[in-house]
């Protein structure tokens, strides 16, 4: 068998490549290459290379474009999360928002007569203080204030008015609360928008009566 493997084996060490036997002598002592033979090698691999090159650059540029890709995705994902979980429960405070209003109504028509009822009303408008700053954590907000200008993205302009002090296109009068979760306008407040003082006629001095009635002598 030993025999058999020494006569298998070609020059050069043992294990060594048919590239790395080509440059070792019948006997197996090395053998320095050729200038020629080193110029053939570079040759071939100089063509290998640029022939492989333009395929590893079209490889190269799709995997940078997925990657791009796949990271879009993960923004875009997170984004849209973070916006469902924001309005996840539009809905429900959309239902509460009317016994809101019922509630602001029934503290504005009470009219306590004595000290106990004063005692009511007082802790009633604590719990509606409560209920409102609960709504207030999950993001809901009020819309519209006296004196702001008027803004059609969160109001609705139900008529106008004149006003002494309030300018032009500003709100005057809130007939209805408005109310906005995170960034989304749930209702425009309708309000009542000021057209200004109102413009009185001016009128000039009265001028005097010169056909006076004559005096008899």
């Amino acid at each position: 068998m030993e025999g058999e493997e020494s006569e298998n084996q070609g020059p050069g060490p043992k294990g060594a490549s048919e590239t790395d036997t080509a440059f070792w002598g019948e006997g197996g002592e090395a053998v320095a290459p050729t200038a020629e033979e080193l110029g053939g090698v570079a040759e071939g691999m100089e063509s290998e290379r640029t022939a492989v090159a333009p395929e590893e650059r079209k490889y190269l540029a799709a995997y940078v474009q997925l990657q791009a890709d796949f990271e879009n995705f993960k923004k875009r994902a997170a984004r849209e999360r973070e916006e469902w979980l924001k309005l996840s429960n539009r809905r429900l405070i959309e239902e509460l928002l009317t016994i809101v209003d019922h509630l602001d109504l029934a503290l504005q028509s009470a009219k306590p007569e004595d000290e106990k009822g004063r005692q009511i009303t007082q802790g009633f408008g604590m719990i509606v203080g409560q209920f409102k700053k609960l709504l207030a954590e999950q993001g809901l907000a009020e819309v519209g204030q006296v004196g702001e200008p008027f803004n059609p993205r969160d109001h609705e302009a139900v008529g106008q008015s004149a006003h002494p002090t309030v300018p032009i296109d500003h709100i005057c009068q809130i007939v209805r609360r408005g109310y906005r979760l995170h960034d989304f306008t749930l209702r425009p407040a309708s309000v009542i928008v000021s057209n200004g003082p109102e413009n009185i006629a001016s009128h000039g001095p009265k001028e005097e009566n010169k056909s006076q009635e004559e005096v008899p002598s």
